[in-house]
């Protein structure tokens, strides 16, 4: 840190410390004479003085960056990676050593430490871990499935790169004492997180009497370095311990906790990688897919006449393409996209009006995923690559083909994707074909900030053209911890009336033809443009850590491309955390938060709602958790909707009390638990009953047994969804969500799982077999049988007002095999 660092930080300092005192006076007196007043005015007074008497820039002690070395060998040694590290060439190379402790006590100096020491023969990275044991102590592994983030229940090793040296863009590579593996992509320093990547790489592991050791064998060229990292001839780097013993979490180089445990701003290095001779990776995953089945809705791609059809057979072949054009620039194309029908999500319930976020899970959408992230997630964002390929209800439409460039110039960063689909007929459901068009660029700021600005279409190339585009921007001063965001997006429609008017052309004059048509373009325009536009402020400090946050969402604002909860709306939510690190003796840590938030139509003339809520969290140095919370809401319903298929919630104000209570075991037992109940008092005029229950029993590490109950009870004021004309009368539902499955393990490249699924909300029973064997590196073999039957009525009311015929039971068997080949040009 230089002089005019020390002394800016030293009066900012000294100005929040005169702004405490000073908040006894301005502040905290004036509360006084508010007692009487009600809503958002006391509570935002309360917070002010909170902030004013309690936020105080924190003296970064942070540890200094790291650097590891690496020891070349020549090329011809073989070094086969089993975990042992027992070749001659590793005693040429040295231990880094000093592992810092990330929880539960941030920079406490663990008392079993570990090691890491690097070999580079300037194509394969080959890294050897260490990891130091108590006397007697067995290192606990209790799975073995791969891609499980349970893994880090286990006593784990992960490591984390940085190969664009972006600070950004974290590679995860993880190992447990048995040998599992998983890989994952963690974008925005953890704002993002994905283990459908899947890159190429080799690990081992070994426990020996006083360690157990780690060993990966990784090709430079599954990384992706940029042409920074290749000029200097480093990466970001870090090492990441989960000891299960101590259920504590230890880094190579310290990882502030109020960053979180994916941040590339506080890595180290791994140095001595120049003349680094990666090459241009070119990756083809091809893959075959035959399927049987009795149900109608199949897919079978027709290229000729691309649509789905039915069919109780089909074969479909199709692949991805990824090229290296530059060492920090990519170009990838589909043919086919695999929709991953191999997996099968968890049961889902919803009880409210609001429709559910889920993630991308696709391999072709994920990779760079990060250049074309915009707004905010999960609640006003253009584009979402999940509308690519899906339809509103879930459907899914065949996307024939599809093309990306993506990657850096310099300080700019930009990714064109392209996708085309094709037709889809099932039931009342039919889409046409369209094609996708989304262009990104970002400049990127100092240490995590950018400017940026997005644009995309969708054709329908029957009717009219979506549109939408914004600008957006982000900023973070004083060590990164003050992070200051915004964005704004708008969205429109082109009617295809020159399409229409086009004909006119034969018989007229060409000019005005062209002039009617432009006319009705921009008045179809102006008549569709929507809006959104969100600010957000934040400070990271070690304990305190509060946050600000706006979001204007109008009417008309439509992403078809992209996903929003709620329109018409301005949203104001605010948000005080506390963060206690081992309080007392027996207390791992603890959290105190306090929340409220005020919504208002897009005109400001409507109260749309208001909330406040206060959540309170311990856990106990054996990592037993319990957290509890209150809330008191008032909500306006604008538009009546149906809830659980059995009530209309008429549109009006309701209020609500809620109280919830979650209790969860230490992670990496043979038994883990989690349980959570609440309570809504005031639920659409009557109340809510919701308990949910997680657990996982493993009976070794070959055989884990997992369930989860996902259970509501509700009475609502309303309305017989097949009784409209009469008055409103209490209503009671329920509605379940439970998931079993058994999975057998053999070993990590093998695994056997069986699932069983009912969902009164979709109204259906699922039954799955599932069969993977991972027979080479990225390359898979799929053995799937799914069985689903349809649940009927699923209550009393339902049953008697909506009667229905029995639909028949849909079975299918996948068969489904996929290739990895990695060549270097």
């Amino acid at each position: 840190m230089n002089d005019y660092q020390q002394k800016l930080r030293l009066v900012l300092s000294t100005f929040s410390r005169l702004m405490m005192c000073a908040s006894h006076y301005l502040v905290i007196n004036p509360c006084e004479n508010l007692k009487n007043m009600k809503g958002l005015k006391t509570v935002g007074c309360l917070i002010l003085s909170l902030c004013l008497a309690n936020i105080e820039l924190e003296q970064v002690s942070a540890q200094a960056p790291k650097s590891l070395k690496v020891t070349r060998i020549p090329k011809q040694i073989q070094i086969v990676v089993d975990g042992h590290l027992d070749e001659q060439i590793w005693s040429k190379s040295t231990w880094s050593e000093g592992f810092t402790e990330r929880t539960p006590k941030p920079k406490a100096q663990p008392k079993y430490q570990g090691g890491v020491k690097a070999l580079f023969d300037g194509e394969q990275l080959y890294i050897g871990v260490r990891l130091d044991l108590a006397p007697n102590e067995s290192p606990s592994a209790l799975e073995l499935r791969r891609d499980q983030t349970m893994i880090w229940s286990d006593d784990t090793v992960t490591l984390k790169i940085d190969a664009r040296l972006d600070q950004r863009t974290t590679l995860g590579l993880v190992l447990n004492c048995a040998g599992a593996q998983l890989d994952f992509l963690a974008l925005d320093n953890g704002q993002g997180f994905y283990i459908e990547f899947d890159t190429l790489w080799e690990g081992a592991a070994s426990v020996g009497k006083d360690a157990w050791f780690a060993e990966y064998r990784i090709p430079l060229s599954s990384l992706g370095l940029s042409e920074q990292a290749v000029k200097k001839g480093m990466i970001g780097f870090n090492v990441t311990r989960d000891h299960n013993a101590r259920q504590a979490t230890d880094d190579w180089q310290h990882l502030p906790p109020e960053f979180g445990p994916f941040s590339a701003l506080h890595y180290g290095s791994v140095e001595g990688l120049k003349e680094a001779q990666s090459g241009r990776p070119l990756i083809l995953i091809p893959y075959g897919l035959s399927r049987l089945s009795n149900d109608f809705s199949g897919a079978v791609i027709q290229l000729d006449e691309p649509q789905i059809r039915g069919g109780t057979s089909s074969f479909q072949l199709g692949g991805e393409l990824r090229l290296s054009i530059s060492q920090s620039e990519w170009i990838e194309a589909t043919i086919l996209t695999d929709f991953a029908q191999v997996d099968l999500d968890d049961p889902l319930i919803n009880l409210d009006r609001f429709p559910l976020f889920l993630p991308e899970r696709r391999p072709y959408f994920i990779n760079g995923l990060d250049i074309f992230a915009f707004g905010a997630r999960g609640r006003a964002q253009p584009f979402f690559s999940r509308r690519i390929g899906l339809t509103d209800r879930g459907t899914e439409v065949p996307v024939l083909g599809g093309l990306k460039v993506y990657g850096r110039r310099g300080a700019w960063r930009y990714g064109v994707l392209s996708a085309y689909t094709g037709e889809s007929r099932q039931g009342d459901e039919n889409t046409t074909n369209q094609s996708f068009v989304v262009s990104r660029a970002r400049y990127d700021i100092g240490q995590g900030g950018y400017l940026g600005v997005i644009a995309m279409a969708r054709d329908d190339q029957v009717n009219h053209q979506n549109i939408a585009g914004g600008i957006d921007g982000r900023i973070r001063l004083i060590d990164t911890r003050l992070e200051l965001s915004g964005f704004y997006s708008t969205t429109g429609r082109l009617s295809q009336d020159y399409a229409e008017t086009s004909d006119m052309a034969e018989t007229s004059d060409m000019a005005e033809s062209s002039a009617l048509s432009g006319t009705e373009l921009t008045e179809n325009l102006d008549d569709t443009l929507g809006h959104s536009a969100g600010m957000n402020i934040s400070w990271r400090g070690q304990n305190f850590r509060p946050r600000l946050e706006y979001l204007w969402i109008d009417q008309k604002f439509d992403p078809v491309m992209g996903f929003v909860y709620r329109t018409d709306i301005h949203a104001i939510n605010s948000n005080l955390s506390y963060y206690f690190f081992r309080p007392q003796k027996n207390i791992r840590s603890a959290k105190l938060s306090l929340s409220a938030s005020h919504d208002r139509s897009s005109d400001w003339n409507r109260d749309l709602g208001l909330s406040s809520s206060a959540v309170a969290s311990v856990c106990h140095t054996m990592n037993i958790c319990l957290e509890s919370g209150l809330s008191w809401a008032e909500d306006e319903v604008r538009n009546a909707f149906d809830l659980a298929g059995v009530a209309r919630i008429q549109a009006k104000r309701y209020q609500s009390q809620s109280t919830y209570v979650t209790l969860s075991s230490p992670s990496g037992k043979r038994l883990e638990l989690s349980a959570n109940y609440t309570r809504n008092n005031g639920y659409f005029d009557g109340h809510l009953d919701q308990f949910r229950l997680r657990a996982s029993i493993a009976l070794n590490r070959h055989l884990r047994l997992l369930s989860l109950l996902n259970w509501a009870e509700f009475e609502v004021l309303a309305q017989g969804i097949e009784q409209m004309n009469m008055s409103e009368r209490l209503i009671t539902g329920d509605a379940q969500g439970l998931s079993g499955q058994i999975i057998v393990t053999p070993n990590p490249n093998l695994l056997f799982d069986t699932v069983a699924q009912i969902n009164s909300d979709r109204e259906q029973m699922t039954v799955q077999s599932r069969l993977r064997y991972r027979y080479r590196a990225g390359s898979d073999f799929y053995l799937v049988y799914r069985w689903q039957g349809e649940l009927g009525s699923i209550n009393q009311v339902m049953s008697q007002a909506n009667p229905q015929q029995d639909l028949p039971d849909e079975w299918r068997i996948t068969l489904k095999l996929n290739w990895r080949f990695d060549f270097l040009l």
